[in-house]
């Protein structure tokens, strides 16, 4: 069997052009998520080389396809998630959404007829890309919570245990939490380990709030939180 493909060093200009380094390290999808679209495979360099008007043979080239219900084009530049566990309530009945971490950054390069994109070249990556890696593009982010509407959201962690809390841990001190955006959660909203009628110290900030769950990444040298504990999102201090 031959070895998978490596991802080979992007070229600058692709990276400009699709620099996600803004965007969300983790997100939560909820079941009814969507649209967007997937990676289904990797297109082969000769295929590149041949079209002239893709000259990135320096990056790693995939096929991506819209996944589920279709809506507007992909925007030129995408995010790569990698799917997750799936976080569920505190008495384990209830699935609220799945963790997804972004992966990298790519360029679309090739649409269809239809406008839908088809092709396009990886511009940044700490994982390789694979087949099954979800693409999103800046339309799926919400905007940070205006600090004088904020109000605070009693949570708790929701996270996998065992080998799962040791792969959340491992990818930036990232906590899943059982509150979302239907709850008052937004994204930029600060995090505190203790209830809501106690004072304590920032250990974190909400990244993305999905419609019953969200995620938190911890601040350098903050504990790692483990599943059931309460915990606290708030307005940040001034």
């Amino acid at each position: 069997m031959s070895p998978r493909p490596r991802v080979l060093a992007p070229l600058p200009q692709a990276q400009q052009a699709a620099d996600d380094g803004a965007r969300p390290q983790a997100m939560v999808l909820d079941g009814d998520a969507g649209p967007f679209a997937e990676v289904t495979g990797l297109v082969a360099a000769r295929d590149v080389v041949r079209d002239a008007a893709q000259m990135f043979v320096s990056g790693q080239v995939v096929r991506i396809a819209p996944v589920g219900a279709s809506g507007a084009p992909l925007e030129e530049g995408v995010s790569i998630y990698r799917l997750g566990p799936v976080l569920g309530s505190a008495d384990g009945r209830t699935a609220l959404g799945r963790m997804a971490y972004r992966i990298g950054s790519a360029r679309i390069v090739r649409r269809d007829a239809d406008g839908k994109a088809t092709k396009a070249v990886i511009a940044h990556g700490n994982r390789e890309i694979a087949a099954g890696d979800i693409v999103l593009d800046a339309r799926a982010w919400p905007a940070a919570a205006r600090q004088e509407t904020v109000r605070a959201v009693a949570a708790r962690v929701a996270l996998q245990s065992g080998a799962e809390r040791m792969r959340l841990a491992a990818m930036g001190q990232v906590a899943g939490l059982d509150r979302g955006a239907l709850d008052g959660v937004r994204a930029g909203m600060c995090l505190r380990a203790v209830e809501c009628d106690r004072t304590g110290d920032v250990v974190g900030r909400v990244l993305h709030a999905g419609g019953r769950a969200s995620v938190a990444r911890l601040e350098h040298g903050a504990a790692l939180l483990a599943g059931g504990d309460e915990v606290c999102v708030a307005a940040c201090p001034d």
